[in-house]
């Protein structure tokens, strides 16, 4: 168990916050159940207990406490007994088999991949999921192991309309065709505490008289690299460059050898985000490592660790979990779900990475230009 062996006091903190913002719903909602946002509840857990938040990566996990990794889900009570969003496949649709006992074993094992992934990259030891579930005028907490589905014991498998049902030993799984995702069933009977909610009548006079004290908080600046080269139809990883750059000649490489690209657009865009060419900065790694980084090469074209090594080992082995010397596509890249960077700006000369999901260098650079 997780949730009760953390401290007594954060426990406290955690469901009495909780039952502060449930107060709140009228803010949100007119429905008589309470309402909680689900990012809320994710940094409030972060918050409160100490853990990391990296909810961002979309990779099974939202938080990190210690050697634990936590799953963290929000939703109707209803009778205790719902499906629940765990997974999307959206980027990995066009691999799909069209036998569906065949699709079921191939998502199982996509959603497999990410969860060793993340132990992986994490050095993670266990993966909980923490459920807040809501009605009303009560909030409940659950505590459940997050397991990967047992692919040998896969069964009755049945399929209506775009939904197919299915089950291991332990779990009811859903996959929905059409969305490509997969849902879980939550057994919600037995919670671990439950909290009594009343909610304001007017919130609103009671929340801008305190924002109206309030100095705006400055968040620090977050930016995106993409793993790949190219765009559009033609992303790829090259066989000599980037994170393949130990395959490359000239000299003999180290296995581990490998640099994020930094796109010419990236630098037009955000010319200011990283520090200029061949200077030194601080790079904290989510596993807890922390190593010296710079930006490198022609056209300061290379984010690069030093020892480069670090770096690669951290993304090649860790993260993509491929051989020593195995070429890394971008094929893998799409079955693992992720093909960017997240970086994030501490200070000038100390930041934070973590891979991202997906698409999401793309989205960050449209957004950047929207704003030009």
């Amino acid at each position: 168990m997780l949730f009760p062996n953390l401290p007594p006091s954060q426990q406290r903190q955690y469901k009495e916050i909780l039952r502060l913002m449930g107060a709140l719903s009228p803010l949100f909602s007119s429905s008589q159940d309470v309402y909680l946002d689900y990012r809320m509840v994710e940094n409030l857990f972060c918050r409160v207990f100490e853990a990391d938040n990296v909810s961002r990566s979309d990779l099974a996990i939202d938080a990190k406490i210690g050697k634990m990794g936590v799953g963290i889900k929000t939703f109707l009570h209803k009778n205790g007994k719902t499906f629940e969003k765990i997974a999307e496949f959206n980027k990995q649709a066009s691999l799909f088999p069209d036998n569906q006992h065949e699709l079921i074993a191939f998502i199982s094992q996509l959603r497999n991949n990410r969860l060793a992934s993340v132990i992986e990259a994490y050095s993670l030891q266990q993966l909980y999921y923490h459920c807040v579930t809501r009605q009303q005028s009560k909030i409940r907490l659950f505590e459940f192991p997050l397991v990967p589905i047992d692919i040998q014991q896969l069964s009755t498998v049945q399929k209506k309309d775009n939904i197919i049902s299915f089950h291991d030993e332990q779990h009811l799984y859903k996959f929905h065709q059409s969305k490509s995702t997969l849902y879980l069933q939550f057994d919600c009977q037995h919670p671990l505490f439950e909290i009594d909610v009343v909610m304001l009548d007017n919130p609103f006079e009671l929340l801008e008289a305190f924002l109206r004290q309030q100095i705006p908080q400055i968040d620090y600046l977050t930016a995106y690299l993409p793993l790949y080269s190219g765009g559009g139809e033609n992303k790829h990883i090259p066989e000599k460059s980037g994170l393949n750059h130990w395959n490359a000649g000239g000299r003999k490489r180290i296995v581990n050898e490998a640099y994020i690209p930094i796109p010419i657009e990236f630098h037009q865009l955000n010319p200011n985000f990283l520090p200029p060419r061949d200077k030194s900065f601080t790079l904290h790694l989510p596993n807890g490592q922390i190593t010296h980084a710079k930006v490198c090469q022609d056209n300061s074209k290379a984010l690069m660790s030093n020892p480069n090594s670090i770096l690669g080992e951290w993304l090649l082995r860790s993260v993509l979990n491929l051989e020593n010397r195995q070429l890394l596509t971008y094929d893998r890249l799409l079955r693992l779900g992720i093909d960017s960077v997240v970086i994030k700006k501490l200070n000038d000369l100390e930041y934070t990475i973590d891979f991202a999901p997906i698409g999401a260098y793309d989205e960050f650079i449209e957004g950047m230009k929207d704003l030009e």
